[in-house]
């Protein structure tokens, strides 16, 4: 099991990659916060349900379709699922969380790094 201490995660405004725990990643995010959630394993899934638990609006992009992240994601409100998803359909974000899988060249990763 992955634990949220393995989970880096991306502040679009201050392109902050940082390693953190539970704690130290949700303090300060408010429901008015947007995040996305780029990767729906194991971790992608962690990341959204701590995000769903402090009522943060959240979009999990992810290539592949996952079949336990879409039952788990269609329980869960204020949560928006795009599997097998090419294009990056975001506009507006606070906190992007980034799969430990994700290359540091993905496109996904440097469109967050320019917003």
């Amino acid at each position: 099991m992955v634990s949220l201490s393995e989970i880096t995660y991306t502040l679009p405004s201050s392109i902050l990659e940082l390693r953190s725990n539970h704690k130290q990643l949700c303090y300060g995010l408010r429901p008015h916060h947007r995040a996305v959630v780029l990767g729906a394993g194991i971790s992608g899934v962690a990341a959204t349900r701590l995000l769903n638990s402090f009522n943060v609006p959240t979009v999990v992009l992810d290539e592949a379709e996952n079949s336990h992240a879409t039952k788990v994601f269609a329980e869960l409100p204020n949560v928006t699922y795009f599997p097998r998803c090419h294009a990056f359909p975001v506009t507006h974000f606070d906190l992007c969380i980034v799969s430990p899988s994700f290359s540091d060249d993905h496109v996904w990763l440097q469109t967050c790094k320019v917003r």
